[in-house]
């Protein structure tokens, strides 16, 4: 009888172990299914490609209308961190030609100022338009955008490889904020130094206007010793009655 016992718990053991064999394969048999489905489904119903999406269009506008809408680029690039920002000027020719290419560099300063150095934008002027026309899209990454007789003229992060006008800010309000760009470009590449050339038709009070500089740009935290100041007398002109600054970024050397 005691033969007979162990006997039959062996019996147990054994279709204990074939029951969970059968569990085991059933569910290896399950998995590799479940992964030949997402195979064909992949195959036969492909995901959408990621597509450009243009999220604003305008033509001529006021300094403060461009500005917001550089904001809205920003603050749009900002919440799609992953895609690139594409700015088109259109405009061939004649005076929309020449707005066309100051709100190039308008919109790229206007990005620099608010949002730094560290956006992914470029912009592109464009002649396959006469008119003047500007686009702002969103390009995701794995997505293309063909603009015919393009080149681009600015880009962010902007790289400095030679001496290079930044800005001309006067005492307008649609350039007097080039002042904050200025410094995140000095302040966030220790190879360039700022070279600032006070234009002014007036004689000017050297003493207190490069004081009045020096304050500004501490308190923009750019250290005195990354930036030099000259001054040059210029005609008297209706277009610049308040004088301006330009704005030169210079790398450094290489030895």
């Amino acid at each position: 009888m005691l033969y007979d016992r162990y006997f039959i718990e062996d019996l147990r053991a054994r279709a204990d172990l074939v029951r969970r064999s059968k569990h085991a394969n059933a569910f290896s048999v399950l998995v590799k299914s479940a992964f030949l489905i997402l195979a064909f489904a992949q195959v036969v119903f492909p995901q959408d490609e990621p597509k450009a999406q243009m999220i604003d269009s305008f033509k001529k506008s006021s300094c403060e209308q461009l500005m917001a809408t550089s904001d809205y680029l920003g603050t749009e690039l900002q919440k799609a961190s992953q895609s690139k920002g594409i700015v088109i000027l259109y405009g061939n020719g004649g005076e929309d030609g020449r707005l066309a290419d100051v709100y190039a560099q308008f919109l790229h300063r206007m990005l620099i100022n608010k949002y730094g150095n560290h956006l992914d934008v470029s912009v592109l002027r464009s002649t396959s338009k006469p008119a003047l026309e500007a686009e702002m899209w969103l390009v995701p990454k794995g997505a293309s955008l063909d603009i015919p007789d393009s080149k681009v003229v600015a880009e962010i992060p902007f790289k400095v490889a030679e001496r290079t006008l930044y800005t001309e800010s006067s005492g307008d309000p649609c350039s007097n904020s080039d002042n904050f760009g200025f410094a995140d470009l000095l302040l966030s590449n220790p190879n360039l130094t700022g070279v600032i050339v006070v234009r002014s038709w007036r004689r000017p009070n050297i003493p207190n206007d490069t004081e009045e500089i020096l304050l500004e740009f501490d308190h923009l935290k750019v250290p005195r010793n990354r930036f030099r100041i000259f001054y040059k007398r210029v005609k008297r002109s209706p277009d610049k009655e308040l004088g301006y600054w330009e704005m030169w970024l210079v790398p450094k050397k290489k030895r």
